[in-house]
């Protein structure tokens, strides 16, 4: 993808589905200096379009086709449901980058936005394409992982050691130890290593 160099503050319009999730957002970018949203009534020079969404509706095709036509800008489309998505439309529309709504973490959505300022992708289907195909395998095994396993993964990637990551959770070492033994066997992983690059290639931490 070709992309240009850039430093400072990305100005983001921002078009959300639902009053929290819009609130939210407003507030943890109030707190990001790399991103600023812009006024919805006054969107002129706003450089990313950022659009949250549980689904893809005739309100969500009509809010990217107006933002290519009128602002011209790359839009990070961040949605709940993955299946049926119109990819051709959707690049056509200036699209650079799709999310899961129920897994990405904020931190990643910032950096979607960023990475999308200036953002000319070479082959924008393709690239859809992968990522909606990433995100479907990825949502798809996510139930094979338990909340005890996706947070004891989130701690050993943080480096903590099995004792350490007892401690935060308030269980025994050896309990952390035999969840991480089951969870290597029943995913066919060699180890802790392997079982923490696992959840970071497939987006499940």
């Amino acid at each position: 993808m070709n992309q240009t160099l850039r430093t400072g503050t990305v100005r983001t319009l921002l078009s959300v589905s639902d009053a929290l999730t819009r609130a939210c957002l407003e507030s943890y970018f109030d707190g990001k200096p790399e991103v600023a949203v812009v006024d919805r009534t006054r969107p002129m020079g706003a450089e990313v379009s950022l659009v949250v969404t549980d689904r893809f509706t005739p309100r969500t095709h009509d809010i990217l086709e107006r933002v290519a036509a009128t602002l011209d800008i790359p839009s990070v489309l961040v949605i709940g449901r993955l299946d049926d998505l119109p990819i051709t439309e959707l690049a056509q529309h200036r699209v650079v980058t799709i999310l899961d709504k129920t897994t990405s973490r904020s931190e990643a959505v910032t950096q979607a936005v960023i990475d999308a300022a200036g953002a000319h992708p070479s082959d924008p289907v393709e690239r859809l394409s992968t990522q909606v195909r990433r995100l479907t395998h990825a949502a798809a095994r996510q139930n094979r992982l338990d909340r005890r396993e996706t947070d004891i993964l989130r701690f050993l990637a943080d480096g903590l050691s099995a004792g350490e990551v007892a401690d935060q959770l308030g269980y025994s070492e050896r309990t952390v130890k035999n969840i991480i033994s089951k969870m290597t066997v029943r995913l066919e992983l060699r180890n802790r290593a392997h079982a923490v690059a696992y959840a970071i290639r497939e987006g499940l931490i």
